[in-house]
């Protein structure tokens, strides 16, 4: 695996503060949703990882919900980039959190801010396997304006806002999750407490290790 060159063709912003960035890899390969890829602007020997936003059917491209971080080291000048301008990326990489084919059970997807991200791949790409195959979908924001393009989403999630919302708890979890379902994946994407939390809070209501996957940003 070696660092390759891509192109920006695309950029647009999502949210208040989250832009998808599409670009044309050299050489595309096929991934599974919820993988990600290093990123690092060429000269400047500084990368940061991103989920991959788009699906394994967007052959040729990739996407990336790029959270611009006010004084972060990369993410600003990842937001500020022209369409043509490059890019240097290694991947896919991530072999503990993805869906892959052989999880042919229902989802519930949890994520805390642009922890959004990989788990908008594993929808899209689940629903365009298996259209009718339930899928719960959790979303904790300070406010709407925070998610990931909110009115395209809104009738899909279940949302907790913090700005005027207490945090999802153990109890906000039994009351919107079908516990009933044995064979369910569990998704989990945001920050390192967060994930820490929900984890402790399914395995409290009984869902097993083996059904959680979980990943994390700091």
């Amino acid at each position: 695996m070696n660092w390759q060159k891509a192109t920006l063709i695309k950029k647009r912003q999502s949210a208040e503060d989250v832009w998808v960035l599409t670009v044309k890899p050299e050489k595309w390969e096929p991934f599974d949703p919820g993988q990600f890829y290093q990123l690092q602007l060429p000269g400047i020997f500084l990368d940061r990882c991103y989920s991959i936003l788009s699906t394994p059917a967007d052959e040729g491209i990739l996407e990336f919900g790029i959270q611009c971080i006010p004084g972060g080291v990369l993410s600003p000048q990842l937001c500020e980039m022209e369409v043509g301008g490059s890019i240097e990326i290694i991947g896919p990489q991530g072999a503990y959190f993805n869906w892959k084919p052989e999880m042919r059970g229902p989802l519930v997807l949890i994520g805390g801010g642009s922890g959004m991200v990989p788990l908008i791949s594993i929808y899209n790409h689940v629903k365009s396997l298996d259209p009718g195959l339930p899928i719960t979908f959790i979303m904790s924001a300070k406010s709407p304006e925070k998610i990931m393009d909110y009115n395209s989403w809104k009738d899909r999630l279940i949302t907790r806002f913090t700005s005027s919302e207490p945090r999802i708890d153990q109890d906000f979890l039994q009351n919107k999750i079908d516990l009933a379902q044995k064979d369910a994946m569990y998704f989990i994407c945001g920050s390192g407490r967060f994930t820490y939390d929900i984890k402790n809070y399914l395995e409290n209501l009984g869902v097993e290790k083996i059904q959680i996957q979980s990943e994390q940003f700091f």
